[in-house]
């Protein structure tokens, strides 16, 4: 379990599949990044269980702990008709600016391009457009809203009262994912 006052040596977070075992870690770092807009247990666990899920969680090295990491970010997501839609994402306040977001965000990203069998929900996919991220940020978290055109995110809509619990409009996000262009080997590459 994390809480706020926790922080450890810095590492290269980890991005990989969250886990039942993870559910509690994420439920605690969800009241804690998001207070009284946090989801409810039983939203989380519905996100969690939903057939087109895909959830992350981002972790560090942390020998001091039994399963020898700690996980300090995620970001839960939902196959739609063109791609995906981050339903949510998070990382523990002490670990922000580490570069835990945008690697959970880069692992969707890659795991999109990857993978097309992601993008065919219901045979709705058409194939005519590129894959997409989408994601609503309430118009007033302008750390949030940073974040997503940071990670080449761009504002499509601005939605008025976007969410059921609050009265906040938002901005709806979207990046396209390319396929790799022929003969690029990504970074690093000779």
């Amino acid at each position: 379990m994390i809480n706020a006052a926790m922080t450890y040596a810095p590492s290269e977070p980890t991005i990989r599949k969250m886990t039942v075992d993870d559910f509690n870690t994420v439920y605690a770092l969800e009241q804690m990044c998001f207070q009284e807009h946090a989801w409810h247990e039983h939203e989380l666990y519905s996100q969690y269980h939903g057939p087109y899920a895909v959830n992350l969680v981002g972790a560090i090295a942390a020998p001091q702990f039994s399963r020898g990491h700690l996980v300090v970010g995620y970001l839960l997501a939902a196959q739609c008709s063109d791609g995906l839609l981050i339903e949510n994402l998070g990382v523990a306040p002490a670990y922000r600016r580490r570069g835990i977001g945008s690697a959970l965000v880069q692992c969707l990203i890659e795991t999109l391009r990857a993978d097309k069998r992601l993008v065919v929900v219901s045979g709705r996919f058409s194939g005519q457009r590129s894959p997409r991220i989408v994601t609503d940020v309430r118009e007033t978290n302008g750390e949030a809203v940073r974040f997503f055109r940071s990670q080449a995110f761009l504002a499509t809509a601005l939605i008025p009262r976007a969410y059921d619990r609050i009265p906040d409009d938002a901005y709806r996000f979207e990046h396209i994912v390319h396929a790799p262009q022929p003969g690029f080997a990504g970074r690093g590459a000779s």
